[in-house]
């Protein structure tokens, strides 16, 4: 598939692990201490990650994802405060949303917020509809074929932008911030300076191939090809000339390393 036309709208998910009893156990745990769905799904890749990738316990690794998807989606919500959003029942996307590691807690943070998710993974967009009860609709590979609706008073994206190749860098952030509402903000982040300086016999490694970007084909994704979805260091001079192809388009905050240890984050607005 080398051609954005051809690409739908939907990418069946490949299995990442077996839920076994004993996580089944620890999600039912874990989650009642937020007052969340325990629910786990086989093809999260996230999940599989911290298990077979990162070498944890099958009961540490539920912990984590459940400990995790609290954190950040309070980072969410004191976002949502810090931009005015909190007292009214703001519509928000939260874009490439994977299981809902973060939408359960979310839903529960902020219960006035008219939330829904997206991602390019059928499964993954059953999961969340009928197991956490949000609305969800579908991704693309192709950014001029998004279409999940418009008006977004607040659209995030957490690692994302930190895996796409240059050819589509741009074109998501077009189609995301032309979903959202007149004075809307689109948060994102990237992988930047810090990810180079805390890893760097990781990301040292890469080969930039033009000013402040450079892409590598592999992630924790195998059901996506490697020249759609891999690894990306976008460096600030990148990131800001690519906000710069956004019609006024105003950058209102950039917090380095604000993310996973390692992720820079970027919020922009568009005009009212």
């Amino acid at each position: 598939m080398n051609n954005f036309e051809e690409f739908s709208v939907s990418i069946a998910a490949k299995k990442a692990i077996d839920i076994s009893e004993d996580m089944k156990s620890a999600a039912t745990t874990q989650a009642a201490h937020y007052g969340v769905s325990p629910a786990l799904h086989e093809c999260d890749q996230l999940l599989g990650y911290f298990v077979h990738q990162a070498k944890m316990s099958e009961v540490a690794a539920v912990q984590a994802y459940i400990d995790g998807g609290f954190n950040d989606a309070s980072k969410v919500t004191r976002l949502l405060e810090k931009l005015g959003l909190s007292n009214k029942p703001a519509k928000v996307l939260e874009f490439a949303a994977g299981f809902g590691r973060v939408t359960r807690h979310l839903k529960a943070l902020s219960p006035r917020t008219n939330l829904v998710a997206s991602d390019i993974h059928l499964e993954a967009r059953d999961f969340k509809q009928n197991e956490l009860g949000v609305v969800a609709r579908p991704s693309a590979l192709d950014p001029r074929k998004l279409d999940v609706g418009s008006d977004f008073n607040l659209i995030f994206v957490l690692s994302l932008f930190s895996h796409l190749p240059h050819k589509s860098f741009a074109g998501w952030l077009k189609a995301l911030y032309d979903a959202l509402a007149p004075g809307g903000f689109l948060m994102f982040t990237t992988h930047g300076e810090c990810a180079i300086e805390t890893y760097p016999e990781h990301f040292g490694a890469f080969k930039f191939e033009q000013p402040g970007y450079a892409y590598r084909g592999d992630s924790d994704q195998p059901d996506i090809e490697s020249s759609e979805y891999g690894t990306t260091i976008a460096l600030p001079e990148y990131v800001v000339k690519m906000i710069a192809t956004l019609p006024d388009a105003k950058l209102v905050s950039f917090a380095a390393k604000d993310w996973f240890g390692i992720q820079d984050e970027w919020v922009i607005r568009k005009p009212a």
